[in-house]
């Protein structure tokens, strides 16, 4: 496996880790999702498996459905994890007043959902006065491979 590589940007320090994010001890797991939090995929599917997580479908399925780029609190169950960060990044609910006649492109605005979602997210950690999170840009990133045609 290979080593963390560790970035610094003013007080603020980066670790990129490789392994399994749910090993982490960090305080929380991000994961991206779908506006309705189905827990179908990726990170979020591998933590909807993992056994004393039931609490975390009871808590998420009093908030949603959510709208993209939104950002979704939920208790982390039995996992080592304070809370889950549920970025909604599937589906276009919330975004229906886009006209991309108008010059925005789908890339754009996917660019603005995964810059969008990572600020709420190092908001939430500050508001919850939470210092360590973990989140794979790839679940993220690969979200704006898939077909955006589903609406929630």
């Amino acid at each position: 496996m290979e080593q963390p590589k560790e970035y610094r940007i003013n007080n603020s320090i980066i670790k990129v880790v490789f392994g399994n994010i749910l090993d982490s001890l960090a305080e929380v797991i991000v994961s991206s999702d779908d506006c309705n939090i189905t827990m179908g995929g990726g990170v979020s599917m591998a933590i909807g498996q993992k056994e004393g997580t039931d609490a975390i479908r009871l808590d998420i399925k009093k908030k949603v459905p959510a709208d993209i780029g939104d950002v979704v609190v939920s208790t982390a169950g039995t996992l080592p994890q304070k809370n889950v960060f549920h970025v909604i990044t599937i589906g276009y609910n919330g975004l229906n007043h886009v006209n991309l006649s108008k010059g925005i492109s789908k890339d754009d605005i996917h660019k603005y959902i995964i810059g969008h979602s990572i600020d709420k997210c190092f908001l939430l950690l500050h508001a919850m006065d939470m210092t360590s999170s973990i989140m794979t840009m790839w679940s993220m990133i690969n979200q704006r491979q898939k077909s955006r045609t589903e609406r929630c």
